[in-house]
Order: structure tokens, then C-alpha cells, then sequence
């Protein structure tokens, strides 16, 4: 984790994430990982703090053509598990957190980015 802004009054102090996301083929996996995940950048919030919190494009599930198999498990709704704890994450840090997931919606599936 990289913070990339200095803590003037009139900036922003943002953390950009680059994460080593293992593989996820079951909603455990994937449930497992965003657990792991939130804990670290809790740590990392606590620590310093930020305004905006910035993860990969895919941050719940692994980008691999194992992983898209399988979105019919992994992917969620906009008012699925993961949304929420980062909703959670957020409000108890009071920062704002944009992070990438597969997305379902109906019978279709996207790779959306969520703010």
C-alpha cells in the first residue's frame, strides 16, 4: 500500500492498493479474501488515514478465466456482502473507498468499479 499525498489542509490524502489477490473460485474464497482485505486496510487506515482509498479493478475475485467460470457465484448484486463491508469500512474510517467487482445484475455480468 502506497500513500501518495502529503496531509496539507488542502489536500487530499489518498491510499492507492495494489493486492495479491489469490485464487477464488467459491463465494468462501472470495468472502475469505474480502475479509483479509478490509482487516488490512483498516490496519493501514488507523495507521494514517486517507481521504480516498483506491483498489484494483477487480479487488473481490481473482482475474483469471478459472474465476469468470464461476461468476454466476462470485458475482454480486450492488447490495451484496462485499458492498457492504466496505460500506462499513468506509463509514467507520470516514473515507470514501472505490473498488472494482464483478457485478450481476438480471442474467447479465459486468466488472464494475464501486464508489
Amino acid at each position: 500500500m502506497i500513500d501518495t499525498a502529503n496531509k496539507e489542509s488542502n489536500s487530499c490524502q489518498i491510499l492507492a492498493c495494489q493486492l495479491l489477490i489469490p485464487e477464488t473460485l467459491s463465494r468462501k474464497d472470495r468472502q475469505q479474501h474480502v475479509d483479509n482485505t478490509i482487516t488490512k486496510i483498516s490496519t493501514a487506515l488507523d495507521q494514517k488515514g486517507a481521504d480516498l482509498v483506491v483498489l484494483p479493478e477487480l479487488t473481490t475475485v481473482d482475474y483469471s478465466r478459472e474465476a469468470f467460470e464461476q461468476l454466476k457465484q462470485l458475482a454480486e448484486t450492488l447490495e451484496g456482502s462485499s458492498i457492504c463491508k466496505m460500506q462499513e469500512l468506509a463509514r467507520h474510517h470516514r473515507t470514501a473507498i472505490a473498488f472494482g467487482m464483478p457485478r450481476k445484475e438480471g442474467d447479465e455480468f459486468y466488472i464494475s468499479q464501486i464508489a
